[in-house]
């Protein structure tokens, strides 16, 4: 009887050090904070920051999200100046589809607390 015990106590340690009891951190908990993201084209080298903050308690589900823009031009004929942009956004948080509703343009933030990344897009942002 007391092996039986013991064997099973041996399975539960095992299971919880491969993690399979571990809580997983919800994306509400993960949405706050800071993302970013570079891509170059032929045209331009681009740089984007996003910062959303919850604008009450989490369980509400509005955020803020303010986006930062930078864009330098490549471009060989005429040259620009680089280009900086500010914006200020609102966003709710659809609990099912487990993502960020952009009110002003529709945009549709999702994230992989996993791989600490989001997705506006086809854009990956990683969250710093």
């Amino acid at each position: 009887m007391k092996w039986i015990i013991l064997l099973h106590l041996l399975i539960a340690l095992l299971l919880m050090s491969c993690g399979l009891f571990a809580k997983k951190a919800s994306v509400q908990e993960f949405i706050p904070g800071v993302y970013v993201a570079q891509w170059t084209s032929e045209f331009a080298d681009s740089r984007d920051t996003l910062q959303i903050e919850a604008l009450a308690a989490p369980s509400e589900g509005m955020y803020a999200i303010t986006r930062r823009s930078y864009h330098a031009y490549n471009q060989r004929t005429k040259r620009r100046k680089p280009a900086y942009e500010l914006q200020h956004w609102t966003a709710s948080y659809a609990p099912r589809e487990q993502v960020l509703l952009v009110h002003k343009n529709g945009r549709v933030l999702s994230f992989d607390p996993g791989k600490q990344e989001m997705r506006m897009g086809i854009t990956i942002y990683q969250k710093l």
